[in-house]
């Protein structure tokens, strides 16, 4: 980088640096208008702490829902946490609170009458 500022000084094209170098010419341009406007050579930090979109109300009340009919949907859990809470969050975002609460969400099948059937089950037993 300091040949890349000394370079600068000297006001050769980004393109000629990038040439000299394994940076390619928007990289470079890129750096060159970051340093003129805030004199910062060091990438900005990415990433932080994002809060999460639920509030702890909206996650007790989504484990009522789901303690009081265990058949509730997604999308329903949704669309109950907007009305209640006023917040619109995603089915992914349900499941993923739901995944923590250590519950395990499974589909419901209906087995045909005659799996059940008690010539079925002695068959079965055999």
């Amino acid at each position: 980088m300091a040949i890349f500022f000394h370079n600068f000084d000297f006001f050769i094209d980004s393109t000629t640096i990038g040439a000299s170098t394994t940076i390619g010419a928007p990289t470079l341009h890129g750096i060159i208008k970051k340093y003129q406007t805030d004199w910062q050579i060091e990438a900005k930090q990415r990433g932080g702490n994002r809060s999460k979109a639920l509030s702890q109300q909206a996650i007790n009340d989504i484990r009522s829902w789901i303690d009081e009919d265990c058949t509730v949907t997604l999308k329903t859990l949704a669309e109950k946490v907007s009305q209640k809470h006023g917040v619109r969050v995603s089915t992914t975002t349900i499941a993923r609170e739901i995944k923590g609460f250590n519950y395990s969400r499974k589909k419901l099948k209906l087995v045909p009458e005659r799996r059940n059937k008690s010539t079925t089950v002695e068959r079965r037993k055999l």
